[in-house]
């Protein structure tokens, strides 16, 4: 999610998912289709994970 608030394109995030040893729920490497089917899962607790103050440290860490 901090790799997509940066900007970052799929490929790029797959490739950090993968090089961190990463992998799905079925156990896969991650792939850019992946990535996209969950990005809804994504939208939905987005405001969860960056809430209050991570999310102003982010904002502050990343201008």
């Amino acid at each position: 999610m901090e790799l997509l608030s940066q900007d970052f394109s799929y490929s790029q995030i797959v490739s950090d998912l993968n090089e961190k040893g990463l992998r799905t729920r079925t156990n896969s490497p991650w792939d850019r289709v992946s990535l996209h089917k969950m990005m809804p899962r994504l939208i939905e607790v987005g405001p969860r994970l960056f809430a209050g103050d991570k999310w102003k440290s982010l904002q502050t860490r990343h201008k």
